[in-house]
């Protein structure tokens, strides 16, 4: 089975600390820096179990990543949560309405983190593997 999982987040130290958490628990973890790099990652790793994406971000928002792939239709795309520092009525509902799973507060305390993504990352293998 596999457990890959992207963190799509402009932080460095952020992307970091998420990967050392779940690489710990036996996650493979690709990561981005913003939204348009995020969508690449998607659109080549068609064996993802989950997303994780940050919406304060330049350029694209996390937010504006998950309705892109709510849009996108692809049968590949995986469930997403949310990442932030900022949780307003207007951007959970839009979260919602994007089809995320869950949401994140920061500093993501790790064994939240972990249990989150095991709860909601879904087993996938590649296409055709």
């Amino acid at each position: 089975m596999n457990r890959k999982v992207l963190i799509v987040d402009d932080s460095e130290t952020v992307r970091r600390h998420v990967a050392d958490s779940l690489e710990t628990e036996g996650f493979q973890v690709l990561t981005a820096c913003d939204g348009p790099s995020g969508i690449a990652a998607l659109k080549t790793n068609t064996d993802l179990s989950l997303v994780i994406l940050d919406i304060n971000m330049p350029g694209m928002s996390g937010l504006g990543v998950l309705e892109w792939m709510r849009e996108d239709g692809s049968p590949f795309l995986p469930p997403a949560v949310i990442m932030t520092t900022e949780f307003s009525p207007k951007d959970i509902e839009r979260a919602k309405r994007g089809g995320a799973f869950g949401w994140l507060i920061k500093p993501v305390v790790s064994s939240h983190l972990v249990a989150i993504v095991k709860k909601t990352a879904v087993k996938r293998e590649p296409p055709g593997g």
